[in-house]
């Protein structure tokens, strides 16, 4: 099932720039963002990902221009497509720092438990409780340095996969824009 959207724009670049000057907080139509902004929350919402959304746009029919259709669906694509190319781009370089951090992890996890082991064997220390504080000192210090590769790889990618899933889904959403005919507000 679709999603009908409507948003009432004070001005076409409304759709990608919020104006406080024009923002009317007793207007219950007003935009408090961008339209961009106001899509891409209700695209983002959900963890099931979004339906099939479609948006109209009403602009003031002062501004409405034969070409004005094409003009905004184009911008609005390209701020798309823009936006999942930033999105990867964040991705990557998301990646590449846990690999590096990884490989720190597997440095400090040999070099540790290496140091757990001579700790086990030495007869500098003798058995006890110093012996199992060092011992758990240098667990819980491989636990620490572990913990952030591996909660990246397998929790902290979902954030850049809903927002890519949303960039697309508005990416082929279903864009009108319509002349409206408002009073002007009262002042």
């Amino acid at each position: 099932m679709d999603r009908e959207i409507v948003l009432h724009l004070v001005a076409p670049r409304q759709l990608f720039v919020f104006d406080s000057a024009t923002y009317d907080p007793f207007d219950p139509g007003a935009l408090g963002q961008s339209g961009v902004d106001e899509l891409f929350q209700l695209a983002h919402a959900g963890w099931l990902g979004p339906r099939r959304l479609r948006a109209t746009l009403c602009v003031p029919a002062a501004t409405f221009t034969p070409g004005l259709e094409r003009q905004m669906r184009d911008a609005f694509k390209r701020y798309c497509e823009g936006q999942l190319a930033a999105n990867r781009q964040a991705h990557r370089e998301f990646l590449a720092t846990n690999v590096f951090y990884l490989a720190l992890a597997i440095l400090v996890l040999a070099v540790g438990l290496w140091l757990q082991h001579q700790l086990a064997v030495s007869d500098l220390i003798d058995p006890g409780e110093l012996r199992d504080a060092l011992q758990t000192g240098i667990l819980v210090l491989i636990w620490v340095v572990v913990w952030t590769p591996v909660s990246g790889f397998v929790l902290e990618w979902v954030p850049f996969a809903r927002t890519r899933r949303a960039w697309r889904a508005m990416l082929t959403m279903d864009l009108a824009v319509h002349p409206e005919h408002r009073p002007p507000a009262p002042s």
